[in-house]
């Protein structure tokens, strides 16, 4: 059996009005498709250290484009209050590494792309939150030297912050 793939796109999610990371938080990481390629939509939750270091589910969105994706999933009222989204996962997701498919994605990147993070906070603060969804995009080079991009999420009911981190 093979080790999975180390992330290139990592998270980490601190709550600021405790002061400890943000555990259980569902992120989704996505890139619209460059060309004739499909689209790539994967999924996690945040371990009691608030991080993401391996996605954990492919999910499939046929057809659509992120931007689709989250006007018919992310944003209705019942995903932002459950934090759930009807999507089902593709179809040979049991067959498929998140991190191999990203890894793949990036290294086959011509240009830089953007990619979506999508936190869904809301659940975390029982939807007494100005933020129920932070969407982060971030723009990856193929060509970085660092080769990994590691995105931390600063976290409160009523406002968050972002870096670059290492």
């Amino acid at each position: 059996m093979t080790s999975p793939t180390k992330a290139l796109i990592t998270t980490h999610i601190l709550d600021q009005t405790t002061g400890r990371p943000a555990a259980g938080v569902q992120v989704h990481l996505h890139s619209n498709g460059e060309g004739n390629k499909s689209s790539i939509h994967v999924a996690a939750h945040t371990d009691a250290d608030g991080r993401i270091g391996q996605w954990t589910e492919v999910l499939s969105s046929p057809q659509r484009n992120a931007t689709e994706y989250l006007a018919t999933e992310h944003l209705s009222m019942e995903h932002l209050a459950t934090g759930s989204s009807s999507s089902s996962k593709a179809d040979s997701a049991e067959d498929l590494d998140a991190n191999t498919l990203i890894a793949q994605r990036i290294s086959e990147q011509a240009e830089p792309q953007t990619w979506r993070l999508v936190f869904h906070t809301g659940k975390y603060f029982n939807n007494k939150t100005f933020w129920p969804v932070v969407e982060l995009v971030v723009l990856i080079d193929s060509k970085d030297e660092r080769g990994h991009w590691h995105v931390p999420l600063l976290l409160g009911p009523f406002g968050y912050t972002t870096y670059r981190g290492s």
